[in-house]
């Protein structure tokens, strides 16, 4: 009698490890899943308030007699919306130039503003093979913009 005692208390002993570990997975599968609608919650968030200050931005920019609009010049606007803080720069495409569509004399007149006309003639480079580097890669290459010609 004492053996079948022993194996029904080692096979009680089996059952609770068992319903632990199963508890302890329900648990932690539980934890997975609550994290990742966490995460898609505040992905949600953040794209409603991006389309917020998007909206928000094109109020701005458009007239008003009430306030001054805001300017396309890439400057730093704060605005609160619901508990967050967002930052919205708006920058004007149309005055960047396309150096693939632009004619020799916008590129001249262009260098001769930033002051490297005279370097691009010096090393003899012709103004439709040049590639310019973005002023905010600059920094990689003595803070100034570089130019050399296209590959």
């Amino acid at each position: 009698m004492s053996r079948q005692r022993g194996a029904a208390l080692v096979l009680v002993l089996w059952l609770i490890a068992l319903m632990t570990a199963l508890v302890g997975a329900f648990a932690l599968s539980a934890r997975v899943e609550h994290l990742q609608q966490r995460v898609l919650d505040d992905d949600a968030r953040g794209q409603e308030r991006a389309r917020a200050g998007l909206e928000y931005a094109l109020l701005r920019l458009s007239a008003d007699p009430q306030r001054a609009p805001w300017r396309a010049d890439g400057r730093t606007y704060r605005w609160q919306f619901d508990d967050a803080s967002i930052e919205i720069k708006v920058l004007d495409e149309n005055g960047k130039i396309n150096l693939n569509l632009a004619d020799a004399a916008l590129l001249t007149a262009f260098l001769k503003a930033l002051g490297l006309f005279q370097r691009v003639q010096g090393e003899g480079m012709e103004l439709h093979r040049l590639r310019i580097i973005h002023p905010h890669e600059a920094a990689e290459h003595n803070k100034s913009i570089q130019l050399r010609p296209a590959l």
